[in-house]
């Protein structure tokens, strides 16, 4: 059962969620869960951050699965558990593992 979970993410990074979920025919919540669940297993995810600052808050339903493997990502990446909805949003697909 997916928990509702917050997620500061900077306005490029929102506006780059909403192209793909158009672009995937998806709602967007529907875009970041699917992902969230992409980056939580990525063994070499690579990213495209923005550089903006983390203005925009999001809301959405994770799977705690899915949620324990993007803080375990942050950690391994050294970057603050805040930047989860940054790093699923910049995530580049067709490059992960």
């Amino acid at each position: 059962m997916n928990a509702d979970s917050h997620f500061m993410l900077s306005r490029d990074a929102l506006v780059n969620l909403h192209n793909e979920a158009k672009r995937m025919g998806l709602p967007v919540g529907t875009a970041f869960r699917r992902k969230a669940c992409h980056v939580a297993w990525a063994r070499k995810p690579e990213f495209r951050l923005s550089g903006g600052n983390l203005t925009r808050r999001f809301t959405v339903g994770v799977h705690p699965n899915v949620y324990a493997g993007l803080v375990d990502l942050t950690k391994r990446l050294g970057v603050p558990v805040a930047c989860i909805g940054e790093l699923v949003c910049t995530h580049i697909a067709e490059d992960a593992e």
